[in-house]
């Protein structure tokens, strides 16, 4: 490879094809060459060279941090750090940058539970989504997996669906009477295709915008849902373990965010 001078489109390319025959996750690789492409466009220009590439990155984390999430602004910081690395352009890019401190995560799964995830299925008029909502509101999933999710996933003989997550981690899932009611035509239908045929930003909105047709008592997004799915099985079975290899999580203190025991439940389970 000659030596990049230039973060660019070109370049950009090409730390996009380096990335994926290191084996980087497909989420991974869309991940940070989006974000690469997001700091070109909030400078306005083409190109930038290397020798600005700590400032710019800097200005933009900085401009943007009060709109973004913890979680993003540091994602953003790491696709820059791996790309200039890659680039050998200064290995310790942004290494004394003070990211925002995390919030604590809340658990969200609907108050309506399960019950409420069915309604959404039920009241859809498309096949997909609610086939998007079955699988993440009762199978778990991440709407990244959901949106991956193709026949060959399943297995009918042994109604088993494998899906593959985060750092391409694989998990194998029974599939439950309950959401294959709402798989099975989106499956059949499917051809050669995914089950859910939709951009993430599309899948989401859908989700939050049939909370807010139904009446759902707050505004809910696609993590809601695999929550319900989590609760719903932390409550029928009171194991975690099992719920954390459900979700896919790798630390358990992530599935403990998930599985939202509300107050009322643990009062009641502390009159002995």
């Amino acid at each position: 490879m000659s030596k990049v001078t230039t973060l660019s489109p070109d370049s950009i390319a090409q730390f996009q094809s380096y990335m994926c025959e290191r084996g980087r996750s497909d989420n991974t690789v869309r991940a940070y060459s989006a974000d690469l492409r997001m700091l070109l466009k909030f400078l306005g220009q083409d190109t930038l060279s290397h020798q600005y590439l700590e400032s710019s990155t800097a200005k933009w984390l900085n401009e943007t941090r009060a709109t973004s999430s913890p979680r993003t602004t540091e994602r953003r910081r790491t696709s820059l750090r791996a790309y200039s690395r890659w680039a050998k352009v200064k290995k310790s890019l942004l290494s004394d940058y003070s990211l925002p401190t995390k919030q604590q995560a809340a658990p969200h799964p609907l108050p309506e539970g399960i019950d409420g995830v069915e309604r959404m299925c039920a009241a859809t008029g498309s096949h997909r989504l609610a086939a998007l909502f079955a699988l993440q509101g009762m199978l778990g999933l991440r709407v990244s997996e959901a949106l991956s999710v193709s026949r060959s996933n399943f297995d009918l003989g042994q109604r088993m669906l494998t899906v593959r997550g985060k750092g391409d981690k694989e998990r194998t899932l029974p599939i439950s009477e309950r959401s294959w009611r709402w798989l099975e035509r989106a499956y059949n239908e499917a051809g050669s295709g995914t089950l859910v045929s939709m951009p993430d930003r599309t899948a989401r909105d859908a989700i939050t915008k049939a909370g807010q047709q139904l009446g759902f008592a707050r505004h809910i997004s696609s993590h809601d849902l695999r929550a319900t799915a989590g609760t719903a099985l932390y409550r029928k079975t009171q194991d975690i373990r099992m719920v954390q290899e459900f979700l896919g999580h790798s630390s358990i203190t992530t599935t403990q965010v998930y599985i939202g025991i509300s107050t009322d439940a643990m009062r009641e389970g502390l009159e002995f």
